[in-house]
């Protein structure tokens, strides 16, 4: 019996050979639609790197890199079986809405990770407040932002932990409740000035597979910008390649490290997304790197490789030491704020005016008119 096959229906067979032929590649041609959660990266490009010691890159060659490295699974030793998870969880943006804060998710995320690495697993865990981020961090809201100033926003002022601002998917004004707070059983909400802060002591970019793997393994997670496509939201698990030629960014995720399939030898990233443990590899996505295909999986990696950003956490802080303290001593202890800072909080972006971070709105309508 003779088939009429179409042209169309050709290369459509095609295309599943040849996903057949990489194993356990899911291998596809983008349709150039972006994810329904995609959202808006802004990148100021005037945003300066703060670097006082060398790059992880100077510091190790691409061949003692190890083969394989994952923080969610670090050996205890090197003859032992053991694994030691570093990671913070994972988490759902669009929870309890939808919100475009994936810039402050995989930023944070990053940060919590390599607090955890710095402080060897011990307990507590760092677990950082992305609404806190969102409400006084100046980097961006839910209509998308930059992981970058999440980074300068943690040098400048530090960053809370969780349980002092939780998860809403709100663009919220900033003031001290929004800095930290608590609430009492008759129902009202008061804030918290006797708490820490966590600060970073360097920021930078890293770009390609060697700078990656090398500021990875040393100092753990970074953040790094994709191209999220509507078939990268259907992802439920193997090493995955989409063939794009101009991929651009629109989403940020963080890169927890690398692996190699055993049955094909591609290859892949370990990314950890923000769209909750349901999708993908319980909310975690292997890569092609762009060793993939020959040297040429820059093709099929969705611009992983072309802007990640990373921050070096330092210490806790107790907020009072960096200027959040109490109303009747503010005068005292309010952080400085630069002409610059004053200007880009006064404009904004969009229609969202941009709150500085530590004072209300009234307290900085005050520092802006002496300026």
């Amino acid at each position: 019996m003779m088939l009429n096959t179409s042209p169309q229906l050709l290369v459509l067979a095609l295309a599943l050979a040849a996903g057949t032929a990489h194993g356990k590649v899911v291998l596809r041609e983008s349709t150039g639609r972006p994810s329904r959660y995609a959202s808006t990266i802004v990148r100021h490009e005037d945003i300066p790197e703060l670097i006082t010691t060398p790059r992880s890159h100077e510091l190790i060659s691409e061949k003692d890199l190890p083969r394989e490295w994952d923080w969610r699974a670090v050996p205890s030793s090197a003859n032992s079986d053991d694994r030691h998870n570093y990671l913070s969880i994972i988490r759902n943006q669009h929870i309890p809405k939808y919100c475009g804060s994936c810039w402050a998710h995989g930023a944070s995320s990053s940060l919590a990770d390599r607090m955890n690495i710095k402080m060897k697993g011990a307990w507590p865990g760092t677990f950082l407040s992305v609404q806190n981020i969102i409400d006084c961090g100046g980097a961006g809201s839910c209509n998308g932002g930059d992981d970058r100033l999440v980074y300068v926003y943690g040098a400048k002022h530090g960053i809370p932990p969780d349980t002092c601002n939780l998860y809403v998917a709100a663009n919220q004004k900033c003031h001290a409740m929004q800095q930290c707070f608590t609430c009492w059983p008759d129902s009202t909400c008061e804030p918290i000035y006797d708490y820490k802060r966590l600060t970073v002591s360097e920021h930078g970019r890293v770009r390609g597979r060697y700078q990656m793997k090398a500021e990875i393994y040393k100092r753990g997670p970074i953040s790094c910008g994709i191209d999220a496509t509507d078939q990268l939201e259907t992802y439920t698990g193997g090493v995955y390649a989409e063939r794009k030629s101009n991929p651009s960014i629109n989403h940020v995720v963080s890169v927890v490290g690398w692996g190699v399939d055993p049955e094909t030898d591609v290859e892949y990233w370990v990314i950890r997304n923000s769209w909750g443990e349901p999708w993908g590899e319980s909310g975690f996505l292997k890569l092609v790197t762009s060793a993939y295909d020959d040297g040429n999986g820059n093709m099929y990696n969705l611009a992983i490789e072309d802007d990640c950003n990373f921050g070096v956490p330092d210490r806790w802080v107790p907020a009072d030491d960096l200027g959040f303290g109490r109303p009747d001593d503010m005068s005292q202890q309010q952080p400085k704020l630069d002409a610059d800072f004053i200007a880009k909080a006064k404009t904004g972006g969009g229609s969202r005016k941009m709150i500085l971070p530590g004072v209300t709105l009234r307290e900085q309508e005050k520092a802006s008119e002496k300026q």
